[in-house]
C-alpha cells in the first residue's frame, strides 16, 4: 500500500469511528432525554395520565410506522394493539364509574 492510500484508509477509519460514536451517542442520549421529560412531567399530569400514555407507547410505533414507512402491521400486531387499546378503556371506564 503506498502511502497516500494509508492516509485515505486512516481517513475513512476515522470517519466510520467518529459516524459509530455519534450513532452510539444518540443511541444512549435520546432514551435518557425522553426518560428525564416523562419524569419531569409528573409534576404537572397525573400518574394514571401519565402510565396510560406510556401505555400506548408500541401503539404509537405502529402508527408512526405505518404513516412514515408504509409498514403495514401483520394481524397480531393489530391484535396487540386491539388489546392494549381495550385494556386502557376498559380501566378509564372502571375509575370513572368508580368516582360517581
Amino acid at each position: 500500500m503506498t502511502p497516500k492510500h494509508h492516509g485515505m484508509l486512516e481517513i475513512h477509519i476515522a470517519v466510520l469511528l467518529f459516524g459509530l460514536a455519534g450513532l452510539f451517542g444518540k443511541l444512549l442520549t435520546l432514551p435518557a432525554l425522553a426518560h428525564v421529560l416523562f419524569i419531569r412531567s409528573l409534576v404537572h399530569v397525573k400518574a394514571q395520565l401519565a402510565s396510560m400514555i406510556a401505555c400506548l407507547e408500541p401503539l404509537y410505533g405502529i402508527i408512526f410506522a405505518l404513516v412514515l414507512f408504509g409498514e403495514v402491521p401483520a394481524l397480531r400486531t393489530i391484535l396487540g394493539g386491539g388489546i392494549i387499546l381495550g385494556t386502557i378503556i376498559l380501566a378509564t371506564i372502571k375509575r370513572n364509574s368508580s368516582r360517581v
